[in-house]
């Protein structure tokens, strides 16, 4: 919920203010110069996230397939009990990834997700924002991420690097073999040709 209360606050201020410090020096992708661009962005974003927060909470609230047809708020293939448990179990598993994995994520790499309204449909990109004060905010399991991200950052590089020192010493070793057999077998089959002659010649 900080991500949205964040959202919320920078949008008032553009809205009354149209800049200041604050957004500024929190996202330094946009410029001054251009605040139309920046509430737009914000606006469009802010309500796309408001209508999943609200589409979340109807769906959680339904109990039974038959509320949901009275209201028509769902698709119709989530018009059975199974449907509707396995879309509330969805939500669910969605939420539980967006807060202890993503989030963490995204304030440990100082950026935010900002989804928007293009021709093709909704979309999202990432923009840069100064987040390193939400760092102390974070959960014992959100810190955990980070720490693994650490861990990935460290090890996975130099594994690869090894990983590609020894095919390539693989690579190497495969083609002196080779090259020994193919040299072995051409020795081998000469000597059989020039058998062949003398052979033939006696």
């Amino acid at each position: 919920m900080y991500d949205y209360k964040m959202l919320l606050q920078i949008l008032i201020i553009q809205l009354l203010f149209g800049s200041s410090e604050t957004v500024n020096k929190t996202f330094n992708l946009f410029t001054s110069n251009v605040p139309v661009k920046q509430v737009e962005a914000f606006l469009e974003n802010y309500l796309i996230q408001l209508s999943n927060i609200i589409a979340h909470v109807l769906v959680q609230n339904f109990d039974t397939v038959h509320e949901t047809n009275t209201s028509y708020l769902c698709n119709v293939k989530f018009l059975s009990d199974r449907k509707l448990e396995k879309l509330k179990n969805n939500l669910i598993w969605n939420t539980l990834i967006k807060n202890y994995v993503e989030r963490p994520r995204a304030i440990y790499e100082s950026r935010y997700k900002v989804w928007g309204f293009y021709q093709e449909g909704l979309n999202c990109q990432y923009i840069y924002a100064c987040r390193s004060n939400e760092l102390y905010t974070l959960s014992s399991i959100q810190i955990l991420v980070i720490f693994l991200l650490e861990v990935q950052d460290f090890f996975i590089p130099k594994i690869k690097r090894i990983i590609l020192l020894i095919g390539q010493i693989i690579i190497y070793t495969g083609q002196n073999i080779l090259n020994q057999i193919m040299k072995t077998l051409l020795e081998v089959i000469l000597r059989y040709s020039n058998f062949q002659k003398k052979s033939n010649s006696l």
